[in-house]
């Protein structure tokens, strides 16, 4: 998506078959799946109008969470050859689970050893307009490493701000937006409080002030569905993991299990798939990539042996260690539904 809108303020063609526009701003709102936005049209009337004239949606990958999402972004690349495959890893060559959104400032990590790719902004002017606390996370530095960074805390003058530097041609600005995420991991994506944000991001972009040579695309990472604490599921206590040696990573509604020991996988795949029924698919990744919701990993670093992947209104927790803030969201995604996957593509000036 951002190769095509920088394409476009080059006059070249490009996989969305945007038009040439004079420069480009790409909006990534966090969380804002198609779902999402259709329950509450009546509360976006302005990106509804504009979404209407072009009707388009794109598909996320599986896992549906913001790392794969922003890094397939920032470089064009599937997960599996970008090598960040999820919220929560395990680094296999020393068995320690890293968060690869929020987790480098605590644990110390270098980015840099989780890079093997190249970012567009090391190809192309870009320039970030994003809350200030990220400009100089590790997540940053993976994806927008040489970046111009403007931190703009208020969404509505974080448009504002996008709108008067897109008046230089060739501009290409990429604009991230993550209050409706953050309101509905906490309030649900139903809550009076996303619906607040969504109308405050509706507002924002009408008044941003966008001129007509300039091309916006409105899209996002992921959807979200809510799930009642009553409907969690504790991986530590199924009987079909009591006996095996493991780590939980990934996302609430992906879970990745690696094995400690010599537990057989297609053993321990079978007994979770009848012990889970019909609330949950349980594969390999190579399955995954079978069936086109990932692309061939390039290194099986954090490759995970199993993946748990929701179907029914269900979270996972490993509660020896889930943190619990995390058990107390309402909003999650990850998984292959339509809801979490099912992202709009909202274009205007292109």
């Amino acid at each position: 998506m951002l190769a095509s809108a920088i394409a476009a303020t080059k006059g070249q063609p490009n996989g969305l078959s945007l038009r040439t526009v004079k420069s480009a701003v790409v909006i990534l709102v966090d969380g804002l799946g198609v779902h999402n936005l259709e329950d509450f049209a009546g509360h976006a009337p302005n990106l509804m109008r504009v979404w209407k004239t072009n009707p388009k949606s794109l598909r996320s990958e599986c896992p549906s969470t913001t790392v794969l999402g922003l890094v397939t972004l920032a470089t064009g690349l599937r997960a599996g050859s970008h090598g960040l495959i999820g919220y929560n890893v395990v680094d296999k060559g020393d068995s320690v689970s890293t968060n690869l959104l929020s987790g480098w400032e605590q644990t110390k990590s270098n980015p840099a050893d989780w890079k093997s790719y190249n970012t567009f902004s090391e190809g192309h002017d870009i320039t970030v307009v994003s809350p200030a606390l990220y400009e100089r996370s590790g997540f940053t530095k993976l994806t927008m490493p040489t970046a111009r960074f403007v931190g703009e805390d208020d969404l509505a003058n974080r448009l504002v701000r996008a709108a008067g530097l897109s008046k230089t041609a060739g501009a290409v600005i990429y604009v991230y937006v993550p209050e409706l995420d953050q309101a509905g991991h906490r309030f649900g994506c139903a809550s009076d409080a996303w619906i607040a944000q969504l109308e405050a991001l509706d507002s924002a972009y009408a008044n941003a002030g966008f001129a007509s040579s300039t091309g916006v695309i409105v899209t996002a990472d992921h959807g979200m569905v809510d799930i009642e604490p009553t409907n969690h599921v504790y991986l530590e206590q199924l009987d079909s993991l009591k006996g095996a040696s493991f780590i939980t990573a990934g996302d609430t509604r992906c879970a990745y299990i690696y094995l400690r020991d010599s537990s057989s996988t297609e053993k321990l795949q079978h007994a979770l798939s009848t012990e889970l029924g019909t609330t949950a698919y349980v594969c390999t990744w190579p399955e995954l990539v079978e069936s086109g919701w990932q692309g061939t990993p390039a290194t099986d670093r954090a490759i995970p042996d199993l993946v748990l992947l929701a179907k029914d209104a269900i979270a996972f927790y490993d509660r020896r260690t889930a943190k619990p803030s995390s058990m107390r969201m309402i909003g999650h995604h990850g998984s292959l539904t339509d809801r979490e996957t099912r992202i709009p593509l909202i274009t205007a000036g292109f």
